[in-house]
C-alpha cells in the first residue's frame, strides 16, 4: 500500500513538470496523450506482474475429499 501511495505522490509532483517539458517539444494537445499512454502502460505491466491464481483441486482427482458430505 505504501508503494502505491508513494507513487501517487511522485506522480502529482512530477506529472505537471513532465507535461510542461513535453509541451515545449511538441504541441500541447499531443502532450496530453502522454498520461493516457502511461495509464495503458500501467495496465500492461499489472497483467505481467500479477501472479497466476492456482485453481482449486479437482473433485474427481484421487485423494480429493468430498466437501458436500453431511456428517
Amino acid at each position: 500500500m505504501s508503494r502505491v501511495v508513494g507513487a501517487g505522490y511522485v506522480d502529482q509532483l512530477a506529472g505537471p513538470s513532465l507535461v510542461g517539458a513535453a509541451a515545449g517539444l511538441v504541441r500541447l494537445n499531443l502532450t496530453f496523450v502522454l498520461p493516457f499512454l502511461f495509464c495503458l502502460l500501467g495496465v500492461v505491466i499489472a497483467r505481467i506482474v500479477t501472479p497466476e491464481q492456482q485453481s482449486a483441486p479437482d473433485a474427481t482427482a484421487p485423494g480429493a475429499e468430498a466437501s458436500s458430505e453431511v456428517q
